[in-house]
């Protein structure tokens, strides 16, 4: 999925998932929860995809 559709679907600009993805940005709970509601993802698949499970 592109930064823009990411973004259009979080209802968000592109400019902030661009510096999420190059460290420009932090995360919070709110951004973080709208990812995962549009990847359809759980906290544990999350966990699970970097190891921390």
């Amino acid at each position: 999925m592109s930064q823009y559709n990411l973004s259009l679907r979080m209802g968000i600009s592109r400019n902030v998932i661009n510096n999420l993805k190059y460290g420009r940005g932090k995360i919070n709970a709110v951004l973080l929860k709208a990812i995962m509601s549009v990847m359809d993802m759980t906290i544990n698949q999350l966990l699970n995809e970097i190891g921390m499970s």
